[in-house]
């Protein structure tokens, strides 16, 4: 089951940022319409956007191997699944809302395997869609666009790739409870 999603999550994202970069590059190939942080306030160009993307892709691909490959699962005894992510991060059944560091990051490093290609995939996606109002030059027709709202994209990637942690924890701890 990981090994395909390893493969799904990595595809899906690779050819994401891939699409993106492609239509980014037809409608805007001069990025004067590019949003990027990197490009509009700091001024860089492709080279940035290309390096971004290359980066970001290893970064999938090596949480992702980390999760699906190389983590294994902590057992833990006779405990609820907040006290199961407590100990496994904190050593102490009591730290589930603290907020604070970890005190082992290899599961926090393996929950980014699942979330962070997810919550990228969703954000690509979403910067495609926006790209395709801007080709298709509908932008009128969606004068308050939920597509277009200032930071909506980037409040829900939070969101999604906060779930989604929580979500890999939750799984690790009905995967170490059917092997009880």
């Amino acid at each position: 089951m990981k090994k395909k999603r390893f493969v799904l999550t990595n595809t899906m994202y690779i050819l994401l940022t891939f699409g993106d970069l492609g239509i980014t590059y037809y409608v805007s190939p001069d990025l004067s319409m590019e949003d990027n942080f990197v490009v509009k306030n700091l001024g860089f160009g492709w080279g940035m956007l290309l390096l971004i993307a290359v980066a970001s892709i290893v970064i999938m691909l090596t949480v992702s191997y980390y999760d699906c490959f190389k983590y294994k699962t902590v057992y833990i005894k006779n405990c609820k699944y907040t006290e199961y992510y407590s100990l496994v991060c904190f050593d102490r059944p009591d730290k589930f809302w603290t907020g604070l560091m970890p005190k082992h990051i290899k599961p926090e490093f393996a929950a980014a395997g699942l979330a962070l290609p997810w919550t990228m995939s969703f954000y690509r996606l979403w910067c495609i869609c926006e790209w395709e109002i801007v080709y298709l030059k509908i932008e009128k027709y969606f004068p308050y666009s939920i597509l277009r709202m200032k930071y909506l994209a980037e409040i829900l990637s939070v969101i999604l790739a906060v779930c989604l942690y929580y979500l890999w924890f939750y799984i690790e701890y009905k995967n170490f409870n059917k092997t009880k």
